[in-house]
């Protein structure tokens, strides 16, 4: 069993075994399902829940993997930075009094540099997120 698989396991409150091997043996998701005990035990002291039909959880499944993942999003950023890089690299190989050998390999190193800094940029701010989720996570528990 994968993380993913027994956080959803967590999440959805089911008592199976292989969850349980798992929670034994994975400390991250064994802290995982003991803070949404907590988070759980505390929302019934002060919330009362919602009467939900028996299919209501199944049909929500249903409905988000339906959904198309926003995949496209996370991967604009480096297509336009590849074709940009590609347009200033041919604009310049026909522009430039140099050879197109020396622009063209210019331009590869320019664009493989922007690349990690495009890369360690992106990277900054989904620890910069995932860290404010957790504060906020923790905020609630």
């Amino acid at each position: 069993m994968n993380c993913h698989l027994a956080q959803e396991l967590i999440l959805d409150n089911s008592d199976q075994r292989d969850l349980h091997a798992h929670l034994v043996n994975c400390p991250a998701c064994a802290a995982f399902a003991a803070k949404q005990a907590a988070l759980d035990a505390q929302l019934k002291a002060v919330l009362a829940p919602p009467n939900l039909g028996p299919g209501f959880r199944a049909e929500l499944r249903r409905r988000i993997r339906r959904e198309t993942p926003a995949a496209w999003t996370d991967s604009t950023p480096g297509i336009v930075q590849l074709l940009s890089c590609g347009a200033v690299t041919i604009a310049s190989a026909v522009l430039l009094p140099f050879s197109s050998s020396v622009v063209f390999g210019a331009g590869a190193v320019a664009t493989a540099l922007s690349y990690v800094v495009l890369t360690v940029v992106q990277s900054v701010f989904e620890e910069l997120d995932d860290h404010n989720e957790d504060q906020i996570h923790a905020s609630l528990v």
